[in-house]
């Protein structure tokens, strides 16, 4: 008899030896096309278990470093182009546009992790000794918020407010926050 699986958890795939170059021509242009929709449009309904189980089966196959850096990429290329979007808005329609688009990114961030869940727990958290969270909010506070550019955007849009607001200072105690979790993780009682 066998034993039943908890409901929500995905069913490791069958795995299938894959060459570096299968993972260059087959397996990743199909993970960069379920992870770009996702970036795209986080709203829209995608397959998780489709995405964990190509991300499973190139991660079992010792290409963790290679897919790593290849959605690197692809999240600085989407920063990037996102950067440059984001300078061509009228002051009006900046700051919600910024405000939006982070919410998105978080979003589809959220979806990310769940497909690229073996690697973060196989490659980040044991080698790099990182998540996935960590690095995709520092590649947009480091791409997008702290920007020359947009700081100096950010500084115009709160100038007329009747307080005062400094962005780079919200940056910084943002760090100190973020460096004070860490610092917490370790005691479980104090997990965030």
């Amino acid at each position: 008899m066998e034993a039943q699986r908890p409901k929500g958890l995905l069913r490791p795939p069958k795995v299938t030896t894959i060459t570096s170059t299968a993972y260059k021509t087959l397996h990743w242009p199909r993970i960069q096309h379920l992870v770009t929709s996702i970036i795209e449009d986080p709203t829209k309904s995608f397959s998780q278990e489709e995405l964990y189980r190509a991300v499973y089966n190139v991660c079992v196959q010792r290409h963790s470093s290679l897919i790593w850096e290849d959605l690197r990429n692809l999240l600085i290329n989407y920063l990037d182009r996102l950067l440059s979007h984001l300078m061509t808005l009228d002051e009006h329609s900046f700051l919600p546009a910024l405000t939006v688009y982070f919410k998105e990114f978080r979003r589809a961030l959220d979806f990310i992790k769940v497909g690229f869940r073996y690697l973060e727990k196989n490659h980040l958290e044991t080698k790099l000794q990182t998540s996935l969270d960590a690095q995709f909010l520092g590649m947009y506070r480091t791409k997008i918020i702290e920007d020359q550019h947009i700081l100096d955007r950010l500084r115009e849009s709160f100038r007329s407010l009747p307080f005062r607001f400094d962005p780079v200072k919200i940056i910084e105690d943002q760090h100190i926050l973020d460096r004070l979790r860490e610092s917490f993780r370790s005691f479980s009682i104090f997990a965030i």
